[in-house]
């Protein structure tokens, strides 16, 4: 007995010291990557919205993406109406803005007036991380083009094309502008085409959770998920257990990912030209592509989708050009490594989409 005691010791002393390693090499990789700065980031964010709780109660919540839902029946694409959502800080303070009607980041005044254009997109197109006056929407409509936009951090395809079902097709507007960042859109289609609700929308043109008449129940969806954000499980703090618990929740299948990215862009670009609306699409380039190039995989290169869209015609701005021949340094354009565009980058950025426009009209 004895025996089996001091060799079950030694192996679970031997097991720690091996956690202890791994869990050293995955620190080591989070900081070579920027995740431990980021993990540290989300800490000081959780600490923020309590501070924010001060100002406006139990009226504003963190950002709310499609992406927390993907396992549900029932998928919100956007926050709680006329609430308020915190952003990150990525530019020296923690933005706020208010909810428009549907959940977005727009001023709600907009939805009396005639819209010109609306963005569909991910994070960037959301607006994060700066003031709502200075995300591309509000500089578009600032610039004569009234623009709403329907983006939300983490979207790839399959949410995109939800947001165009469910939201950007209501609307009568002349353009509708679809944004594809290069960091990660391709890259996380497995994990939308694992959403079974998602992937509904690719399968059956005529599917809908009609969200644009169920406000109420997304409201409620939310805040039911939202309600208890605060609780931090103790193994959160080791980096080990983030790595696993992210590949065992963002895991991938073997999907055709160029297949569906491509369809689902002709197949957007074909209904709006069907409805007499101009389908613009906007290829948005990351820091890796500049100042990390040995870590630099969009899954997809440039040309490729840019000599697919010449070959269907599909009308498309790529930002990358505008960034390399500004004379400019790539940096200048955003919040910090890894990071967002700032408060100039979505201005250059909204100035070109405007005087593209004007000259398409």
């Amino acid at each position: 007995m004895l025996n089996y005691f001091k060799i079950f010791s030694i192996n679970i002393i031997i097991l720690l010291f091996l956690l202890i390693f791994l869990e050293f090499v995955s620190r080591q990789r989070d900081k070579y990557l920027g995740s431990e700065i980021l993990y540290k980031k989300s800490l000081d964010y959780k600490n923020q919205l309590q501070k924010q709780k001060n100002n406006y109660g139990d009226s504003i919540l963190p950002i709310v993406v499609p992406s927390y839902f993907h396992k549900e029946k029932f998928i919100p694409l956007g926050s709680v109406s006329s609430f308020y959502t915190l952003f990150q800080n990525e530019n020296g303070f923690y933005p706020v803005y208010k909810n428009d009607r549907y959940g977005f980041n727009n001023n709600n005044e907009l939805y009396k007036k005639e819209i010109d254009a609306i963005l569909i997109g991910d994070s960037f197109v959301h607006g994060c991380c700066v003031h709502q006056t200075e995300n591309i929407s509000s500089r578009m409509t600032d610039l004569g083009i009234t623009t709403i936009n329907f983006g939300a951090g983490d979207n790839s395809v399959l949410s995109e094309l939800a947001s165009y079902v469910e939201y950007a097709d209501k609307f009568e507007s002349k353009y509708v502008i679809w944004f594809y960042y290069e960091g990660n859109d391709f890259g996380s289609i497995p994990n939308e085409v694992n959403s079974k609700v998602l992937y509904e929308y690719y399968l059956n043109n005529d599917f809908s959770q009609d969200l644009i008449n169920s406000q109420n129940l997304v409201n409620m969806t939310i805040l039911d998920k939202f309600k208890n954000f605060e609780t931090k499980s103790f193994f959160q703090n080791f980096s080990l257990f983030r790595r696993i618990n992210y590949h065992l929740t963002n895991y991938k299948s073997d999907v055709p990912s160029k297949e569906i990215f491509y369809n689902v862009i002709e197949r957007v670009s074909n209904d709006c030209k069907i409805k007499n609306k101009i389908f613009l699409f906007v290829y948005l380039p990351s820091w890796d592509r500049y100042y990390q190039e040995e870590i630099f995989n969009p899954g997809i290169d440039k040309d490729s989708i840019l000599n697919n869209l010449t070959n269907k015609n599909i009308l498309y701005y790529d930002f990358d050009s505008e960034i390399i021949n500004s004379g400019i340094r790539p940096k200048e354009y955003f919040s910090q490594p890894r990071g967002h565009y700032n408060s100039f980058g979505y201005k250059k950025i909204s100035e070109e989409l405007t005087n593209l426009i004007l000259r398409e009209d």
